[in-house]
């Protein structure tokens, strides 16, 4: 590989590798783009764990190659996890393993960490913690929730942020309120997740966050 390029020209070049169905020169490119990139800079977290793998895994689906490469890859970083402890690979492993639907799952893991290792299992509570939701696991979610309030905050955060990438976009009137909704739509499947787990818990800000959600979903006609 040539180190003079920087990590977004080894993603481009993946990508164009794709579409000239170059599929061993696309491989190689989307796994260096995945050990390097936060290397040469941190701000690269999220893209390595989502359009990265994705486009990855997506490859491996005609190319047998890549497939074996990324299941190879995710068990390696759930040995290296469980032998370093490190959170991160925690959240590599998930990541993988929410494209691949593949060996132990990391809801398992963490209820295992939740029983053996809590420390660990709260260093790595934060990249599953919307997973427990999703499946119900109330006892945990509430235990590892922290302030209800933050949390109830992060969503609003989550959506004002949104906003302002939408608002970004070169979209017409009406392909921009479609961006809104479809992104609040997001949003509100998560608060009433979580305003679920409130009311099963008897927390005391339930109402509160109820009436509040329900206003916001009328401005937005999401009620």
């Amino acid at each position: 590989m040539d180190m003079l390029m920087d990590a977004k020209t080894y993603l481009q070049q993946a990508r164009q590798a794709v579409k000239d169905g170059d599929d061993g020169q696309a491989l190689a490119h989307f796994e260096y783009f995945f050990d390097h990139a936060l290397a040469e800079n941190q701000a690269w977290r999220g893209v390595r764990l989502s359009y990265c793998l994705m486009e990855w895994f997506d490859l491996g689906q005609r190319y047998a190659p890549a497939r074996e490469r990324f299941m190879a890859r995710q068990a390696d970083i759930l040995s290296a996890f469980e032998q370093s402890q490190e959170p991160e690979l925690f959240n590599e492993y998930r990541a993988m393993h929410r494209l691949s639907q593949q060996g132990e799952t990391p809801l398992a893991i963490f209820i295992n960490l939740d029983q053996h290792q809590p420390q660990l299992a709260l260093q790595c509570s934060e990249f599953l913690w919307l997973d427990l939701l999703a499946d119900h696991q109330w006892q945990l979610a509430y235990r590892y929730m922290g302030s209800a309030k933050k949390r109830y905050d992060m969503f609003w955060y989550k959506w004002d942020m949104a906003l302002t990438h939408i608002s970004q976009q070169a979209l017409s009137k009406e392909k921009m309120k479609a961006s809104k909704v479809a992104h609040f739509s997001y949003v509100h499947t998560e608060l009433k997740l979580f305003l679920m787990l409130l009311e099963q818990m008897s927390d005391p800000n339930f109402s509160t966050f109820q009436a509040d959600l329900e206003a916001k979903c009328l401005q937005y006609q999401l009620a």
